[in-house]
């Protein structure tokens, strides 16, 4: 019995004994699969496909196939004043792909292109000396301020990260029209955004292309440069003035908020030429040239128009937006005509708004009545004519809340305020558009130009 036991004893230490010189024979021949050119072609490689930042952690990778951890060593790299090695660590995978992954973590101090010294190992007992990747480092915009940037209709761009002197960066005509883009950069959201009205000029908002409180923290957008609005000047008078002010209240990476002020910078407003029928001594009139539909050249002679005339007028225009056929457009259009006043442009017809509102109506109802009894093709039928009537019922309703009135002779100034230097009067009889209302002050627009005029000065188009 004893001589049995020692029998099996010596049977288990043999198998462990085997076991052990196969495990180690087998890690071996694991080294050793690892070949000169498995060698030649690794490379460090940043971790991630996005954009590399200053003053963020870096993760780089190489992974060396088949090769346990314990068989890879490294001398970790030496710092510089440009970069620093935060860790370099050995992670032997855990997937089906047999092998070690070495991973590094950098932190760059400024943004430029680098490519760092070699990594020193030592795999399965040789040295090697493993590439790095070349990259490009950039600026770090969750670490940067705000910008507000103000881009011209040529691409001129001025930014609030500058400081510009008091030398003019610009140089205009009085009553020269200028476009430009307020533009933000390094901004998580955007709160509002303010501009001061300029005096001696006409100054309003053409297009608002960002809205307020939309926020831009997707990694791949950060440092974007994103549009805000859309804005018209016209400089006025002559002589060094400066370009209209335009703040923001944002949000940076950070989560302060804060408000961000445009760099203050001058624009030269030369004398217009009488070449270009531009007015000595009122450029502001010329801003607000006239301009009608039929003719580009007819004028109207200022205060010929009695106040009980454009109230006739305005009547009329009432007559013609109450009614469906077109006589009240004619006795409208004659009146004009013996008043000397250019043909503009027609009322649109609120009876005809509710007539696409009730032939819509029907229709959706017949439409709803077909698809319950199955008929195919007056389904299509009609639903043609829905989508007809839809899209001109969604016309009619734009065109009905539009609003106007008739100038009696309305004096036209950039801000709503009693006093203001430069001012302009609209001839009597011109039909205006009404776009915004502020205590007892209108903002009229005609054609491209606009401003604001106390509302005593208009007869309202009822």
């Amino acid at each position: 019995m004893e001589k049995q036991r020692t029998n099996s004893i010596n049977k288990f230490c043999r198998r462990l004994l085997t076991g052990i010189l196969s495990l180690v024979l087998c890690n071996s021949f694991y080294a050793e699969e690892l070949t000169p050119e498995h060698i030649n072609n690794l490379i460090i490689i940043p971790s991630t496909t996005s954009e590399l930042y200053s003053d963020a952690e870096i993760h780089f990778e190489v992974f060396v196939p088949s090769t346990r951890s314990y068989h890879i060593d490294f001398v970790k790299p030496q710092n510089t004043d440009n970069y620093t090695y935060k860790s370099v660590e050995k992670v032997e995978s855990m997937t089906s792909m047999e092998g070690t992954n070495i991973e590094l973590v950098v932190v760059f101090d400024n943004p430029g292109d680098y490519t760092l010294p070699a990594l020193n190992t030592r795999i399965a007992g040789k040295s090697y000396k493993i590439p790095f990747e070349a990259i490009n480092v950039k600026v770090n915009p969750a670490k940067q301020k705000p910008i507000i940037l103000i881009k011209l209709k040529d691409g001129t761009t001025f930014s609030s990260s500058e400081n510009y002197n008091q030398k003019p960066k610009l140089t205009v005509k009085a009553g020269e029209k200028i476009y430009f883009t307020t533009q933000m950069q390094y901004v998580l959201q955007l709160m509002n955004e303010r501009a001061d009205l300029p005096k001696d000029s006409l100054f309003y908002k053409t297009k608002s292309i960002e809205s307020e409180s939309k926020q831009y923290h997707e990694k791949d957008t950060l440092g974007t440069i994103f549009n805000v609005s859309e804005y018209c000047w016209t400089p006025l008078i002559p002589g060094k003035v400066t370009f209209p002010e335009i703040s923001m209240n944002v949000t940076t990476y950070t989560g302060s908020k804060t408000e961000v002020k445009m760099s203050s910078f001058y624009v030269e407003v030369l004398e217009a030429d009488d070449t270009e029928k531009k007015s000595e001594e009122n450029p502001f009139e010329t801003a607000f040239a006239i301009e009608t539909i039929n003719t580009e050249t007819s004028e109207i002679q200022r205060n010929s128009i009695t106040e009980d005339q454009c109230q006739k007028l305005a009547d009329l225009r009432s007559k013609e937006k109450h009614s469906l056929f077109g006589s009240a457009k004619k006795d409208r259009k004659n009146y004009e005509s013996t008043l000397g006043l250019p043909s503009s442009e027609s009322e649109f017809s609120q009876p005809l708004f509710y007539i696409y509102l009730v032939l819509t109506v029907i229709m959706a109802v017949v439409l709803i009545i077909l698809i319950i009894k199955k008929r195919r093709i007056l389904i299509i039928i009609f639903s043609i004519a829905l989508v007809a009537f839809g899209i001109l019922l969604i016309i009619s309703i734009s065109r009905i809340t539009d609003s106007y009135a008739i100038s009696k002779g309305c004096t036209i100034q950039s801000i709503p305020e009693m006093k203001v230097d430069s001012k302009s009067e609209l001839p009597a009889g011109t039909r205006v558009s009404i776009t915004a209302k502020s205590s007892e002050w209108i903002y009229v627009e005609l054609g491209e130009t606009c401003g604001w005029c106390h509302e005593d000065e208009v007869i309202f188009i009822k």
